[in-house]
């Protein structure tokens, strides 16, 4: 048995990598910096993440019909995912955000007004995450039409 004979699987898996691929293109077009890394990195349009659950969910609703508890739990892990994508990382990101502003203004008093626990100031930004802001809901939007797509299109050249 190859993956390829796998429809949910292979569909997924395209769809995640396609996504992830398309982000340096897409990024350029829209006048940001396109470095490589967007290759592996999270967040930005669109979300691979999602694309991936989706088309998952898809192609399992294709294949095994709604009654299926395939279908019931690929729904729900999607369901979750995209939540985690839209608001748990989205918050985290602007969380640290503020934190490196605050730690900034902070450093910058420690600097100005001579602290004796300057060092320890001066230190604080060491310990932040590297902000990785999640999804904003359009980002999110584009990656569950392209994974829906994706599944649809698998299907009838690939599937039937």
């Amino acid at each position: 048995m190859s993956i390829f004979n796998n429809f949910p699987l292979t569909a997924s898996l395209f769809a995640f990598v396609f996504t992830q691929i398309v982000k340096v293109p897409i990024a350029y077009l829209m006048g940001r910096d396109a470095p490589a890394h967007l290759l592996i990195s999270t967040g930005g349009m669109p979300s691979s993440h999602t694309a991936g659950v989706t088309s998952l969910f898809m192609a399992l609703l294709i294949e095994y019909d709604v009654e299926s508890p395939l279908v019931a739990i690929s729904g729900v892990y999607a369901s979750l995912i995209i939540n985690d994508a839209v608001k748990v990382r989205r918050q985290s990101g602007e969380q640290t955000l503020i934190l490196r502003r605050l730690i900034t203004e902070m450093q910058q008093t420690a600097v100005d007004q001579n602290f004796k626990n300057k060092k320890r100031i001066l230190d604080l930004s060491k310990n932040l995450r590297p902000v990785a802001l999640g999804h904003k809901p359009s980002e999110v939007l584009v990656g569950g039409i392209v994974g829906v797509l994706i599944a649809l299109v698998f299907n009838s050249l690939f599937y039937s």
